[in-house]
């Protein structure tokens, strides 16, 4: 298996570890320039209690009626399979899934989800894939994860993602045990306990040597740790979130075709391209991307909020 290590020369640009706080309000992780994904939401305090008064009349005013509280009416999704069922809300798709006992919320915009695959390893360890309904190319997003102890002979995916704990044997992604965030992230935040989300790319020199690698263009991951559940102990879901013209504008320093390849590759193109790659990771920070990147931004962190146990 490909191991994502080679992807660590990324610190020449903006890339540092990412650190976990055990702060209830989430901060961006790592170094000062790292690239935080989006403004984290403030902190709930606490409502204080008054002490009920009696006023000096002779008679008391009868009390104010309550109305009772109200709850949301549960979505009714449709079944998927046995495992999973869905259905769409306005622009996003709320899903439940008996397999990873979570509820989520995924952008409607990646289309539907037609299947689950739920699978022993031919070598060790499980794999479990949500399949979306729609051609294989473009081939994100996807979401699957995998166990512990998942092996298999081929080369690393995206999805192979068995939790935190980087020392898993088959963990391409993940946080060591020393938890920091894999190197390769441009940014890494969390979003929930055991929900990050994480921005991976790779510079300009790696994606101009051609061959198969893990990521070619900037990928966010939304990864979810799920260290008790029987069937897979990580499980990740992972876009493009840059906008198609910004794509084309960092692309085009290094004349990527349709096909992905890389026409132009000299010094002076790769710094072309890892400046402005730095240039739109900085965009994200300040707020100052194009409407679609920030939007897209938002649509992945509104899906790490809304990760929930099933009941």
């Amino acid at each position: 298996m490909n191991s994502i290590r080679s992807l660590v020369p990324l610190a020449a640009l903006l890339v540092g570890g990412c650190t976990s706080t055990p702060t209830a309000s989430p901060e961006p992780l790592g170094t000062p320039t790292a690239i935080p994904v989006a403004t984290p939401a403030a902190t709930a305090t606490g409502v204080p209690t008054v002490a009920a008064t009696r006023t000096a009349t002779a008679t008391s005013a009868p009390p104010t009626p309550v109305p009772a509280p109200t709850t949301t009416p549960a979505i009714a999704v449709t079944p998927v399979d046995a495992r999973l069922g869905c259905a769409q809300d306005g622009a996003a798709y709320f899903c439940r899934d008996q397999a990873l006992g979570l509820s989520f919320r995924y952008p409607a915009a990646w289309g539907r989800i037609g299947r689950t695959n739920l699978r022993t390893s031919t070598q060790s360890g499980r794999a479990y894939d949500l399949v979306f309904d729609r051609p294989p190319v473009p081939p994100l997003p996807v979401a699957g994860g995998r166990s512990r102890d998942f092996a298999e002979g081929r080369g690393g995916m995206l999805t192979d993602f068995g939790g935190f704990d980087k020392s898993a044997p088959g963990n391409l992604i993940g946080l060591g045990k020393d938890g920091k965030c894999d190197p390769s992230f441009a940014s890494c935040e969390r979003i929930q306990s055991n929900v990050f989300l994480a921005l991976l790319y790779v510079p300009g020199s790696i994606r101009c040597e051609g061959g198969p690698i893990l990521v070619s263009d900037p990928v966010a991951l939304v990864a979810i740790d799920l260290p008790n559940n029987p069937n897979v102990n990580g499980f990740v879901f992972a876009a493009p979130f840059l906008s198609k013209s910004a794509l084309a504008r960092l692309n085009a320093t290094i004349g990527v075709t349709t096909q992905g390849d890389s026409t132009r590759c000299g010094p002076a193109d790769v710094a072309a391209y890892d400046a402005t790659l730095k240039d739109l990771l900085m965009g994200v920070q300040t707020g100052r991307a194009d409407v679609e990147t920030m939007a897209n931004v938002s649509a992945l962190r509104a899906l790490a909020q809304s990760v929930a146990p099933l009941p």
